[in-house]
């Protein structure tokens, strides 16, 4: 998963912009502790602990991950769209990029 909760202070979070070291993220689908992971041939990003068995963030391939941040990166640079977000917890659902385009709300889920 790209995005985890800061315990500090409660705030979301993406992998790329933490720093590696720092300590102290949970799982916004399950709350339990996950490891930033910041190496030099993965995408930045946040995984359970071996022994977790939840299903945000479950299954992921690396050509899954670079495609959301990239989508999410396109997207941050266009001026009518809002509320862009990754992972974003809608309930029911976890779509992989949330925003609003022209104030319609707009929910990407990267299928192969």
């Amino acid at each position: 998963m790209l995005t985890a909760i800061r315990l500090s202070d409660g705030r979301k979070l993406i992998a790329r912009d933490c720093e590696r070291g720092s300590a102290g993220y949970h799982c916004a689908g399950c709350e339990r502790e996950v490891v930033l992971k910041k190496g030099n041939i993965k995408i930045h990003h946040f995984a359970h602990k071996a022994t977790d068995r939840c299903p945000v963030g479950a299954g992921e391939t690396l050509q899954h991950l670079q495609t959301k941040q990239s989508i999410f990166d396109a997207l941050s640079a266009v001026g009518h769209v809002t509320e862009l977000e990754l992972e974003k917890d809608l309930g029911i659902a976890r779509p992989d990029v949330f925003c609003k385009i022209d104030s319609y709300p707009v929910a990407i889920e990267v299928q192969r």
